[in-house]
Parts: C-alpha cells; structure tokens; sequence
C-alpha cells in the first residue's frame, strides 16, 4: 500500500459594500473582478420591476453583454426544478467560468442563484446584491447556497463564497413591512447569540423599522455584517461555531417544511424558532436569563405568528428536523440560549428528543 497526500490551502477574501445609491460604484467593482465581459443576472418577477433594468443597464453602458434571468417569486421555486430550468439558458449564452453571476434579490434568489454559479461549469464567480433586510443582515454573506427539497430545506447545497457583495440600503424603500420584519427577526437573532446591547437596540426602535429609516436601518445593516463576518471568518464551512448562527433554525425550518413552504416566511418562522428554543432551553434549566417577552412583544409589533398548529404532533415535529444538517448519527445538536447574547451547542440524543421537546406544546394552538 502507497500513500500520499495533498495538502491544500485555500486563502479567500471578498468586499462586502454597503451604502446607497451605490449601483455605478458596484458595476465598477464587478468590472475589477478581472472576469468575463459576459455576465447573467438573476431576480424574481416582483424585484425586476423595479431595479432589474437600473442594473442591467449599468451593466451594458459599461460593456458587459448581460443575460436577464427571472423566476416567480417565493420560497416554492428554490428548488433543482428552477435551477434545472436555468442551465440551458447560461449554456445557449455562451457563460465561461471567468462570467459574473449576480443574484439580485432576496434570501431566495441569493441561495438559488449561488447554487447555480457555484454548480455550472463546476463555479463562476458569484456577486450577491441582496434587496432585502434579511438578505443583507445574513444570506447575502457567507457562501451557503442551495436549494429545497421535499425532505427539507437547504439540504441540497454547497460552500461557494461570493466574489462581492453589494448592499444598496436604498431598495429598502420599497420592501413591504412584512419582508422587513423578517429581515429585522434575522437580526435580532444576531444580538441573541452575540451582542445584547444590539437585540435591545433592535426592540426599541420598532417605530423607526415601521417607518423605514434609512439612516438606522444602515447602521443595523452595518452590525449584523459584522457579527456575521466575524463568525464565518472564525469558521468558514461551519465545523464549530459557526452553527450558532443557525438559532431558532432548527426549529424554524422544521415549522417552514411542515407548513408546506407557505404558512410561514422565512423570517417569522426563524422567530417562532428561537420562542421554541428558549422554551426548551427553559425545561432543561440552561436559561439564566429568559427573554421571550420581549421577543415575542416585538414579534406581536409586526403581526408574526407567536404559535404553530396544535395538530402538529411533538413526532410530526421530531420527523422534520431530524432532517436537519447539524445532526449527528445518533444525536441532534441544538443550539439553545443561555443568556442574551450568548447560545450553547447542545447534542440531544434522538431517544431524548421527546422529552426535551415537551415544552414546545405550549407554543401550540
């Protein structure tokens, strides 16, 4: 028997820009990236209305020969069907592997359109223009891409890290309430695992997220990009710490796929997550501070369900998650709140599970 082995070491680094405005300023960046003057970019129906030809233009003016890709919009279309969908479309174009794929849109079309870029050709270079709270706050940055499936949701994916990404607050201005209050749920997780000064920050300022200030939505932007970046600086293809950032997941990913991908957005889901997180948490005696009030006072300020259906058995719960990506072979790992601002990594073995998830039923009605 022979062996050798090889050893690789991978150093990456990409800009994450943050103003508004700022469209010009990112076509010139994307020009820097030294690729192909081909480019795709991708969004859905609603978006494309309002800044699909803004961009598309920039593009041209500055002499990339740009392919429109638009799919509906929703959870429901992220999935290897619409991927599937895109392909012959990038081929029949002509995109080589030095060609910018640039996703412009929300956590959807992020995660869809980096599981493109990061599966064609075996990887093209991947620009994230995220027009959401949510996708600015976290999907945008990262490098996790992937698609749903029946059995759950990312569970077909990849690591493949964006050559850019460019956040223009100004888009904002058009996101409904509804997509911002997902977007802010997102960012108060952030505080709830790293930064307690920045969760209260978050739930005192509900009137300026109603009205949609820019200014302050800017600095929370600025935050969130910096407590995620530090965490996927630390531990890229999350192999330890970096699954903290998956609180109220877990949970929120088994309610999402129970509900069909449509009783719950993604952000509301996260926040009825981290409420089942807490009460676990709280049966198990780990929580030494508990702060569901005020988690579920700012979830009341923007209509988000506080409960899932009572005839969503504790089994039918446990059947969902144990789809979930942290799980080990004979445990599944959650991440549950201690205090605010910070989260243990707990393995819960699977004949456990009952048990410790008792309490969930009082998030039941």
């Amino acid at each position: 028997m022979e062996i050798q082995k090889v050893a690789l070491r991978r150093e990456y680094s990409y800009e994450i820009v943050l103003g508004r405005e700022i469209t010009a300023a990112l076509v010139g960046k994307i020009l820097r990236l030294r690729g192909s003057r081909q480019c795709a970019v991708l969004t859905n129906e609603t978006v494309a209305r309002w800044y699909l030809q803004p961009l598309v233009a920039e593009l041209r003016s500055r002499g990339f020969d740009t392919l429109e890709l638009v799919v509906p919009d929703g959870e429901a279309y992220k999935t290897l069907d619409t991927a599937n969908s895109l392909y012959p479309r990038l081929f029949a174009a002509g995109l080589d592997r030095r060609s910018p794929f640039i996703t412009l849109g929300g956590g959807v079309i992020g995660d869809l359109g980096g599981f493109v870029a990061a599966t064609y050709k075996r990887g093209l270079p991947f620009v994230q223009m995220p027009t959401t709270v949510l996708a600015m706050v976290d999907a945008s940055i990262g490098g996790k891409v992937g698609v749903n499936t029946p059995e759950g949701k990312n569970l077909v994916g990849a690591f493949h890290q964006p050559a850019l990404v460019g956040i223009d607050v100004a888009t904002l201005r058009t996101l409904p309430q509804a997509q911002t209050a997902n977007g802010l749920v997102e960012a108060l997780k952030h505080g709830a695992i790293a930064d307690a000064a920045y969760f209260k920050f978050i739930t005192k300022n509900v009137e300026a997220w109603k009205a949609r200030n820019l200014d302050l939505l800017q600095r929370l932007v600025r935050r969130s990009v910096h407590i995620k970046k530090e965490i996927v600086e630390a531990d890229e293809l999350e192999q330890g710490t970096r699954a903290i950032l998956n609180f109220g997941h877990t949970f929120g990913h088994a309610f999402e796929l129970l509900g069909g991908y449509s009783r719950y957005q993604h952000g509301e889901a996260v926040g009825l997550g981290m409420l089942a997180a807490l009460a676990v948490a709280r049966g198990m005696g780990l929580l030494k501070e508990d702060y569901s009030d005020a988690l579920r006072a700012f979830l009341q300020e923007f209509g988000l369900s506080l409960t899932f259906p009572a005839a969503w058995t504790t089994d039918d719960l446990i059947a969902a998650m144990v789809q979930d990506k942290k799980r080990r072979a004979e445990a599944l790992v959650l991440v549950l709140p201690v205090m605010l601002g910070k989260v243990e990594l707990v393995p819960i073995p699977f004949a456990e599970l009952p048990r410790h998830l008792a309490p969930l039923r009082s998030l039941a009605a």
